[in-house]
């Protein structure tokens, strides 16, 4: 049985981080473990010559669910942390 049963892994969009994701996404299915991702956004940035600093994570899940992405209902978004 395997010690690994949560695997947690950071995504920015980058080649790095994507080749970090298909990883995880590899061992996660081979060892039957829930994956996890984390995605820091600095609100500061979004608030110069923006309106709302929440409106990008506002619409993450609306675009999935208009996407018919299956995961949209198990996306969390936590602020202030």
């Amino acid at each position: 049985m395997s010690r690994f049963h949560k695997i947690l892994v950071a995504v920015d969009g980058s080649p790095g981080s994507n080749n970090a994701l298909q990883e995880a996404i590899r061992l996660a299915q081979a060892l039957g473990a829930r994956l996890r991702l984390v995605h820091v956004m600095d609100e500061l940035g979004w608030v110069i010559g923006f309106e709302s600093a929440r409106a990008p994570v506002d619409e993450v899940l609306p675009r999935m669910r208009r996407a018919g992405d299956p995961a949209h209902h198990r996306l969390r978004v936590f602020r202030n942390l």
